[in-house]
């Protein structure tokens, strides 16, 4: 995390001096681009770390840079990540309320990838709260898109979401299924 913490404000000072000598409108917004991105990640380590309210912090300075450049892709991914912080704290609402609103523009802009992550957010919500239709449901969704791109990591975690829902749920034959068809992927 001290590495990638370095880099990630690193990558904010540099942003801030370039913001401040350029006046070329796509030199302006690439960098207004790697802030949000920088922000983003800085949030993200703060979540990894348990630090909730520094996450939360840089995710929303994240997603107010990207509302403000139009950034959808990183809009989508900014609600992703507040999802995450709210989820890592158990705030099951404003976590799926995050989720939704980032498969909303996901699904709008087409960014399969996101829409996956999203998916995958909205499933573990559901199966945090023993809801496992709406978990299988949404872990499936999940899964077929990162089929369809041919996302070999997020195939592998599906089928591992959807076995952990059939453990929980008593139905072994099923978990057992899903849990050999994750590990197959991952060797």
């Amino acid at each position: 995390y001290d590495s990638a913490m370095f880099y990630a404000n690193s990558a904010l000072l540099l942003s801030a001096d370039i913001l401040k000598i350029t006046t070329d409108t796509k030199v302006k917004l690439s960098a207004q681009k790697n802030e949000g991105n920088a922000y983003n990640i800085i949030g993200t380590i703060y979540n990894y770390q348990s630090n909730y309210p520094e996450a939360l912090k840089n995710q929303l300075a994240a997603l107010k840079i990207r509302e403000t450049i139009g950034d959808k892709i990183g809009i989508a991914g900014s609600y992703n990540g507040i999802g995450n912080v709210y989820y890592n704290q158990g705030n099951y609402p404003e976590a799926l309320k995050n989720y939704l609103a980032s498969l909303k523009i996901g699904e709008e802009i087409g960014y399969k990838e996101g829409v996956a992550g999203s998916y995958n957010g909205i499933g573990n919500v559901y199966s945090d709260q023993e809801n496992y239709p709406e978990a299988l449901k949404n872990y499936s969704a999940s899964l077929k898109i990162r089929e369809a791109i041919s996302d070999q990591k997020g195939i592998a975690d599906s089928y591992n979401n959807i076995g952990l829902v059939y453990g929980s749920q008593g139905n072994y034959p099923d978990a057992l299924k899903n849990y050999s068809a994750s590990l197959k992927i991952r060797e």
